[in-house]
């Protein structure tokens, strides 16, 4: 599933930070981890999000991820906002289709490379969103650059049920989000 892909990303990148034979360094790696947390960074408040969603040094916990998540979105951090944004879509019952809108959408305009597919699916499917299938088409269209073969299935389908007013405004839409919001490639 096209979600899972950042998860699966980090938890490769997380098995590779400490050696599996040395706890003492993996216990005083979490510890500056937790005191980088607490200045506030929101990079390392991501990175201890991603420990407690994959047990990575410590035991599995909902809320504490959530909690994480939360500040280092608020900060900025355009990976949480995309995991928050993702969490906000699929997790029931906590499903909040305008919650994640609002933060795939922070983290797309800073150029997260996944977060176009995911807003885009939300404006095509109408959830947490307007109606607006211009939008649809053209966060689908920034995806589809990226060779996203499921972006240009779903990106081709919107533009077929587009009206001539709707098509109009979706290229030019398109061009302003690439111009500003590509992912570096």
């Amino acid at each position: 599933m096209h979600w899972a892909i950042p998860v699966l990303s980090l938890l490769a990148l997380l098995a590779c930070g400490e050696p599996a034979d040395s706890p003492g360094t993996a216990d005083t790696a979490l510890e500056e981890l937790r005191q980088t947390t607490a200045s506030g960074n929101a990079t390392a408040q991501y990175q201890l999000a991603m420990r407690y969603v994959t047990g990575a040094g410590v035991a599995q916990d909902g809320p504490t991820v959530l909690a994480w998540m939360r500040r280092a979105a608020q900060q900025g951090c355009a990976p949480a906002q995309y995991e928050l944004g993702s969490f906000y879509t699929l997790n029931r019952p906590t499903q909040d289709d305008r919650q994640a809108a609002q933060w795939l959408r922070q983290a797309a305009e800073q150029g997260h490379a996944a977060a176009p597919y995911s807003l885009g699916m939300l404006y095509a499917a109408d959830r947490g969103v307007a109606h607006d299938p211009a939008e649809a088409y053209a966060w689908l269209s920034l995806a589809a650059d990226q060779d996203d073969p499921n972006a240009v299935r779903v990106r081709d389908a919107v533009a077929l049920s587009l009206s001539q007013v709707d098509f109009e405004r979706a290229r030019p839409l398109y061009l302003q989000y690439r111009e500003r919001y590509a992912p570096d490639q």
